[in-house]
């Protein structure tokens, strides 16, 4: 599948563990990584996105990754059999890349997806301190629903709130 602007858009193998763990691990401590102390830093990407944990996300889930000339530059990660609906978890761009439409290509193609064309809604979670990803979100139809996903709890026991939770409906 290509997107527009040289973006190819295709499915993340099992063998695309590594790749994710490594990606996923950069473009989170670029995003967020100022908000933690580096040990929570650490522990956080070693929980949540190792490559045993892609390993796992892979065959529960549908991961989409950009390409530009054969280079990862993102990834949209959805979760199709989600009780709310395909439930969108993380979606990543090179923080090199930013703001050159690959978050769109990214979230065209897995709204396009069939099992989330299918459901009555769509849903995704932010931070409500990424207003780039918010305003993102908002011009592809998703909208706040005055919920969170539950407290964000770092390895040192710091308390965040959780995410904002989005819907896109039908």
């Amino acid at each position: 599948m290509t997107a527009s602007d040289g973006v190819a858009i295709r499915d993340a193998r099992h063998d695309d563990a590594e790749l994710l763990s490594a990606f996923s691990s950069v473009a989170y401590a670029a995003a967020f990584g100022s908000h933690f102390t580096p040990d929570d830093l650490t522990a956080h990407l070693n929980a949540t996105l190792s490559a045993e944990s892609w390993r796992r996300f892979l065959a529960r889930d549908r991961v989409l990754l950009a390409e530009i000339d054969g280079s990862l530059a993102g990834y949209l990660q959805i979760e199709p059999t989600h009780p709310r609906g395909p439930f969108f978890h993380r979606l990543y761009v090179d923080p090199n890349r930013l703001g050159h439409g690959i978050g769109s290509a990214l979230l065209r193609a897995g709204l396009d997806d069939p099992a989330v064309k299918a459901a009555p809604q769509a849903v995704i979670d932010v931070w409500e301190h990424n207003a780039v990803a918010i305003r993102l979100y908002t011009r592809f139809g998703f909208v706040p629903t005055g919920e969170r996903m539950p407290d964000f709890v770092t390895a040192s026991g710091e308390v965040s709130p959780g995410d904002l939770i989005l819907v896109r409906r039908r």
